[in-house]
């Protein structure tokens, strides 16, 4: 998944990781992996909907590393973890 901008596998989540000083542009870098995304898998593959995280690391100090989602993305974990809430509750 290297070339569709995707550093971890195996995980119900697209994560790209950086390791730079600089501020970097968010967006584009979503808008990037996207367009990979859809370039190199197939028009119907399952991970086309999976949330897109960016994790920014740019020291070693407190508060220096960040996990950056698009707030649709937010949003559809909160559901999902709403959801298997219920159904552990449900036993």
């Amino acid at each position: 998944m290297d070339n569709s901008k995707v550093d971890l596998v195996f995980i119900p989540y697209l994560v790209q990781l950086k390791h730079d000083k600089s501020k970097l542009n968010y967006r584009d870098i979503f808008l990037s992996m996207e367009g990979e995304l859809k370039k190199n898998l197939p028009k119907n593959s399952p991970e086309l909907i999976l949330p897109k995280i960016i994790i920014h690391r740019f020291a070693r100090s407190k508060y220096s590393e960040f996990a950056i989602i698009p707030i649709e993305d937010f949003k559809k974990m909160l559901i999902r973890l709403s959801e298997l809430d219920r159904q552990s509750e449900r036993g």
